[in-house]
């Protein structure tokens, strides 16, 4: 992930791009675990799809070799939620 890729993002969008139609998935809320290259995680939890304003700060100041864990909470069509974990490294 680079970094430029994420500082003009509000926030995270749950999509499948396997799919031969578009599903309609609902973000319900996510975690962002930052773990800085040297330092300890910073754990920040939201409601629905939009950053919160201290991710946004935490985004800012992100660096090469730093790690983004996303776990997020998503609805699908048929109203189950799952949660879903993707990991980024910043370079």
């Amino acid at each position: 992930l680079v970094k430029n890729d994420i500082s003009g993002t509000s926030g995270i969008v749950a999509r499948n791009d396997d799919f031969l139609y578009t599903v309609g998935y609902k973000v319900m809320g996510f975690e962002m675990v930052f773990t800085p290259e040297y330092g300890s995680p910073v754990t920040i939890n939201t409601a629905g799809n939009a950053f919160s304003d201290k991710m946004r700060n935490v985004l800012k100041g992100t660096r090469r070799g730093d790690r983004l864990l996303f776990r997020v909470r998503v609805e699908y069509p048929d109203g189950n939620a799952r949660t879903m974990s993707s990991t980024f490294y910043v370079r």
